[in-house]
């Protein structure tokens, strides 16, 4: 397994980690010199949003022509249906854009891809504390719920709200 950074501080962040794998590089660069259908999974762990639209094609149209048939993208990003996307995409100034379900799907499906999942990254239970967060997180996305529906007079109830979301795409 191989990671690609382009920041020398987190490439020596990783291997301070014990993380071999990890490389400093260009990740368009690096995806262009490798073999077609050469790769089994991607994963783009909050990637896309420094990239520029124009950028984001060109890097998942290679992405699409390294990944094997019936491989996997995984990508995880900010949210921007979020209600709290402005804290996360402003936040950094090194973010270009973000991405909604809708558009990271357009876009996904503009590089060729048709299997695309979407889902909320919402916080995990992994002790009591978590769990009453995890709690307290459906309630209140409850409660965004209503006041989106509120707002647009429609109750979508697959309507992402997490300020990140996952997405897993399959060629």
């Amino acid at each position: 397994m191989v990671g690609i950074d382009r920041s020398p501080q987190q490439v020596a962040a990783a291997k301070s980690m014990g993380l071999t794998g990890v490389r400093e590089g260009e990740l368009l660069t690096v995806l262009e010199a490798l073999p077609g259908e050469s790769q089994g999974l991607v994963v783009a762990f909050d990637v896309l949003e420094h990239f520029r639209k124009d950028e984001a094609l060109e890097l998942m149209d290679q992405v699409n022509r390294v990944l094997a048939p019936g491989g996997k993208v995984i990508i995880h990003t900010p949210n921007g249906s979020s209600p709290f996307s402005g804290r996360v995409g402003y936040g950094d100034l090194t973010h270009e854009t973000i991405f909604t379900r809708d558009s990271l799907g357009q876009l996904l499906a503009a590089c060729g891809f048709s299997r695309i999942e979407c889902y909320e990254d919402q916080p995990a239970v992994h002790g009591v504390v978590s769990g009453l967060r995890w709690l307290l997180w459906r309630v209140l996305r409850g409660i965004l719920r209503l006041c989106l529906a509120v707002e647009t007079g429609s109750l979508v109830r697959n309507e992402m709200l997490s300020q990140h979301l996952f997405c897993v795409v399959v060629k």
